[in-house]
Formats: C-alpha cells, structure tokens, sequence
C-alpha cells in the first residue's frame, strides 16, 4: 500500500456526498472510465504520472483524474503554480505547528486511523492536487499535527472530526 495513495483515496471518500459515505466497493477514474478495487486503485495513483490532479466526484467512488501531460500549455503553467502554491502552504503550516520531518500527521477521519510522516505528506503534497479544502492543526500528541478537510465549497465545519472537538452549538 502506499501511504500517499491511500491518503488520496480517503480523502475523495470524505469529500464525497455524506449521505453515502461508505466505502465504495470500487473506485472509477475518469475519463478514461477504468473501474478498479480499493487495492488497485491504491496501486493505480501510486503508477500515475505525477504531479496529478484527483477530483473527487459526486457520486461515490468516482474520481476525476488528470496528469500535467494531459493539460495544455497554457494549463501547464498554471498547474505547476497551484503545486509550488499548494507545497508553500503545507511548509508554512507545518513551520508554525513545528512537528519534525519524522513526526506523525494524524487522519482520524479514517478507519483505523491513517498516519503519515510529515516528509511523506510534503511528498504528497509534490505529487497530488486535490480541488479539496485541507489544512493541518495541532494534535493531542505531542509533536504531532491533524490533517483537516472540509468540504468542497466551505461554509461547513470540517469533515470526519472526532465528537469531543466539535464545539457545543451555542
């Protein structure tokens, strides 16, 4: 299994519609329409061209997925800007959480939990744009960060929190 793929796929599986969030039995990319299981599709974005784009789509289970070979030049340009604009960000959030580059970033949104090495998600962060609200935040332990996603849109509070972090409504 490789961690940067994984973490991909769970979150396209957050992301999507919540009345449906369930594992999907397989995974569709497009716009090739290749159908895959959960194992393939882990090993399919781990072989794909990076840097990629993976979009999550509405219905369950089915990801959108483009490589910088498949844009224009024009696209080019802007795709290596949203990498290098993406990359910064990352950097700069883990700068002022200040974990090490062998420090834990935890998705407790997954099951089980998912963790990755910091050095493994800058490398994520290298090889995968996701259309997806993520961010990082201190964790309970120490020296180590939550990985954060909210839904495509915003307006919502984050996706997958665990109960005790969710603040009482007022």
């Amino acid at each position: 299994m490789n961690v940067q793929a994984e973490l991909t796929l769970q979150i396209a599986r957050l992301v999507q519609p919540r009345n449906q969030r369930r594992t999907p039995a397989g995974w569709m990319f497009w716009p090739d329409g290749i159908r895959v299981t959960w194992a393939e599709a882990n090993a399919f974005l781990a072989d794909a061209p990076k840097p990629v784009i993976v979009a999550p789509l509405v219905e369950p289970g089915f990801l959108g997925l483009w490589s910088q070979a498949d844009v224009g030049a024009t696209q080019k340009e802007a795709f290596a800007a949203e990498l290098a604009n993406q990359r910064r960000y990352y950097e700069e959030k883990l700068h002022a959480l200040g974990p090490g580059p062998q420090d834990l970033i935890h998705a407790e949104w997954t099951t089980p939990e998912q963790t990755i090495t910091v050095n493994d998600f800058l490398r994520w962060a290298d090889d995968y744009v996701m259309p997806v609200p993520i961010s990082l935040e201190r964790s309970d332990e120490s020296g180590a960060v939550r990985l954060i996603v909210s839904p495509p849109g915003g307006g919502a509070p984050p996706l997958g929190r665990r109960r005790r972090d969710v603040a009482p409504a007022s």
